[in-house]
């Protein structure tokens, strides 16, 4: 037994070593130079391959914490969104990919515009949104907000929000992938009490 137990002790300080180290500040940084060449290669030319250059840049969770070194690039990027989300509209999955990532940098700009494209995504592409969405799911902490995000020219206008809610509902009530139906139901239920 007391093998056993020692076993298990040593079990558990492995486990916490490795969440520790997997949780440093250092795993939450940018390298700002070669996130600011990958932005650029994908806004000269916006395909999959360039879009997954710079999403593997970006931290897989938690907050980026060396914004105020990467200001100038988040510039960049904040000015060619719309490639971005020309992209995400064309339903090119790793540009999709990289809008959940980019909703790790604090950059109101960028979360804002992130939450908008992802969540106009719905419309035209809900497989891919709730596929995506299910392999980032701890991106979003607030699922509300990002299905209840539209277009600004909609900010003000109650009866094409509401038309949009119904196209986003439809979409979402038509996909039909089993491993998908928690989320896709929690997506709804949010979506309909917006």
């Amino acid at each position: 037994m007391p093998t056993v137990m020692r076993f298990l002790a040593i079990c558990l300080l492995l486990l916490s070593a490795s969440m520790a180290s997997a949780q440093s500040p250092a795993s939450r940084t940018v390298e700002w130079s070669a996130m600011e060449e990958a932005w650029k290669a994908f806004s000269a030319d916006p395909s999959g391959d360039n879009a997954n250059k710079a999403y593997v840049l970006l931290p897989a969770f938690g907050s980026v914490t060396n914004v105020q070194e990467g200001l100038l690039v988040l510039n960049l990027i904040a000015e060619g969104i719309g490639t971005l989300e020309s992209q995400v509209f064309n339903s090119e999955r790793n540009a999709v990919r990289l809008a959940f990532r980019l909703l790790l940098i604090p950059d109101a700009r960028l979360v804002e515009a992130s939450n908008r494209m992802l969540g106009n995504l719905i419309r035209f592409n809900a497989l891919l949104f709730l596929e995506e969405l299910t392999n980032h799911r701890d991106l979003v902490p607030d699922l509300a907000v990002l299905l209840g995000s539209f277009r600004r020219e909609l900010a003000d206008d109650k009866p094409s929000q509401d038309l949009e809610k119904k196209l986003r509902l439809k979409s979402l009530e038509a996909v039909a992938v089993k491993q998908l139906k928690s989320l896709q139901g929690e997506c709804i239920r949010i979506l309909k009490g917006l």
